[in-house]
């Protein structure tokens, strides 16, 4: 006999493991998702006396957390009782909690009538085995012994779900919820129908579990509506879902975090920065502070974003979006050498970031330092990722100082990275068209046109195109008209206009739309001046034409074509 000194609470376990004895040991209790529905009644065991002395020691062991002398106090119950199916159920989880399970299953598998309690036990130990079918053979038996066992069915589910058979799994958790109708169970049922592409079903379900038909809802169940509602296209009802969950529960940061997203995803920047203003005060953390910067950013509340993101750059100097944000702000109120300062340290936290070395070179652009912005987007070019924007900057800049063969260079390796970027496409055109390149011109605008038939620059630029060569005058007034008709208010379409229509020789239609255009300029055009200086002199006003060129030419003094003009003596 081992003497066991014992306290009194532990003379109180021992009197309550007698009891249980007497009336069925409750069986292995390895880790489950969900505690077991009520079991069947059990048959009770008697054991003589000195079983009963070694399963009592081993019983207050186990509770001691003592599995390896549990273990032996149960083998020498054993052995004054083999077929005790208290005693080997009992060792068997000693051997689990030892992680011995094929010892677990050689001794439970041993007792000659298994019931429920007993196939639960034996399925624990293959899934420690990694004995999956065995497993989820021995669930099946729980389930024909005790229908009520929701451990099981829970099982069953997982596993049909990891095989892929979804419609099994749907039937098996569907029987689960008639065992145990909770709240949260009908939510796994939802979700599970949410998972086998039965949409409809799970919002309908969800939607009940809202409403409080099963009982006080939990907060996932609105996590989970809404998510439904939102691929369902039904977005207003996924935010209302959302607002009726955090009233219900207020300090649930989840919910929360979903309703953010989607106030953000539908541009409600307002709504977002309340919520997550809201939210700082639950759980104030760095990322939120940044977050709230960027969506003060985004609503142009440019002092408070700022602020913020001072705040986050000084707690922690190294995060790049702070840096890139203070520069980009500082830009917009034309501090540009502090800008620098920011941009220059974002490219040097990540250097594998565009959009710093973009602002960085932007800024020299805003002084007219193009060969400066140039130097800083081709650093960039060679080490950030994705490439294509920094290579159209370039291309770009290099147009702007009339070098097209290397904007054309940089143009084309954009277009290769970013084929679909039409900003690209219609940039390569333009160089083409101004390097002389005229077909790869019409043939980058036509593929533009193409891919966008409403892209209205390019409808104007191939018609204006047409017009000063002369060519396909009908087709230029067409592409000219759809430009139009897109933008009626786009002073440089109507010049257009006005031009082809003069070439077409309807002079005084030519004079209407001249006039329009000049209606809604904004920034003096001399090409707009010397337009309407040759519709005025084919109209026969040489007076007011010759003022028209006298202006275009104070704007553009290098023009020789207009000096020209104007010292000719021809109407």
């Amino acid at each position: 006999m081992i003497k066991h000194k014992m306290s009194a609470l532990s003379k109180k376990l021992l009197l309550l493991c007698i009891v249980v004895l007497c009336c069925g040991v409750s069986g292995c209790a390895g880790p489950q998702q969900l505690r077991p529905g009520p079991a069947a009644e059990r048959i009770p065991e008697h054991l003589n006396e000195m079983a009963f002395h070694h399963f009592s020691n081993g019983a207050i062991l186990m509770l001691d957390g003592n599995y390896i002398m549990a273990a032996e106090e149960f083998e020498k119950a054993l052995t004054y009782e083999p077929h005790s199916r208290e005693t080997r159920i009992s060792l068997g989880e000693c051997y689990f909690n030892l992680r011995e399970f094929e010892k677990a299953l050689a001794v439970v598998s041993a007792i000659d009538i298994k019931d429920g309690r007993t196939w639960k036990a034996l399925a624990t130990y293959y899934r420690g085995l990694n004995r999956e079918q065995e497993a989820y053979d021995a669930y099946r038996r729980v389930i024909e012994v005790d229908s009520a066992d929701a451990d099981a069915y829970w099982y069953l589910v997982q596993l049909e779900m990891q095989q892929g058979q979804m419609d099994s799994a749907v039937a098996l958790m569907e029987r689960l919820t008639q065992v145990r109708r909770t709240p949260r169970m009908m939510v796994e049922l939802g979700r599970l129908y949410h998972r086998a592409g039965r949409m409809e079903d799970a919002s309908e379900l969800l939607q009940k579990v809202i409403d409080g038909v099963y009982g006080l809802p939990p907060g996932e169940a609105f996590e989970l509506q809404a998510d439904l509602l939102a691929q369902l296209g039904r977005h207003e009802e996924a935010t209302a879902v959302l607002h009726r969950g955090i009233i219900l529960f207020p300090e649930l940061v989840s919910l929360r975090e979903k309703l953010i997203d989607a106030q953000i995803s539908s541009a409600d920047f307002e709504g977002a920065a309340e919520e997550l203003a809201a939210l700082l005060q639950l759980r104030p953390r760095p990322q939120d502070y940044l977050r709230m910067a960027e969506l003060y950013f985004q609503l142009g509340r440019s002092l408070e974003a700022d602020s913020l993101y001072k705040v986050v750059a000084d707690s922690n100097p190294d995060v790049y979006l702070p840096h890139l944000r203070l520069g980009q702000l500082k830009m917009m109120r034309g501090e540009l050498d502090s800008a620098r300062i920011h941009l220059a340290r974002a490219v040097e936290i990540d250097d594998e970031m565009p959009d710093a070395y973009l602002s960085w070179a932007n800024s020299y652009i805003a002084q007219d330092s193009i060969r400066r912005a140039i130097d800083i987007a081709r650093e960039g070019e060679g080490i950030a990722q994705p490439r294509g924007r920094l290579q159209f900057f370039i291309g770009v800049s290099y147009s702007r100082l009339h070098l097209y063969d290397s904007a054309i260079v940089w143009l084309e390796a954009a277009l290769g990275e970013e084929p679909a970027e039409l900003n690209v496409r219609f940039s390569l055109g333009a160089a083409y068209e101004r390097a002389g390149r005229f077909t790869d011109a019409d043939t980058t605008f036509q593929q533009l046109i193409a891919v966008d038939s409403n892209h209205a620059g390019a409808l104007n630029y191939l018609g204006y195109m047409y017009a000063e060569e002369g060519i396909h005058l009908d087709v230029s007034l067409l592409l000219i008209e759809r430009a139009v008709a897109l933008e009626p208010e786009n002073s440089a379409f109507l010049d257009s206009y006005a031009w082809i229509l003069y070439r077409l020789d309807r002079i005084d239609e030519a004079a209407v739309q001249i006039r329009k255009a000049f209606e809604f300029m904004t920034i003096e055009d001399p090409v707009m001046y010397d337009h309407y200086g040759d519709i005025l002199a084919r109209q026969g006003e040489m007076k007011q034409a010759r003022d028209q060129w006298a202006k275009a030419l104070e704007l553009d003094p290098e023009n020789d074509t207009i000096k020209e003009k104007l010292h000719s003596r021809v109407p």
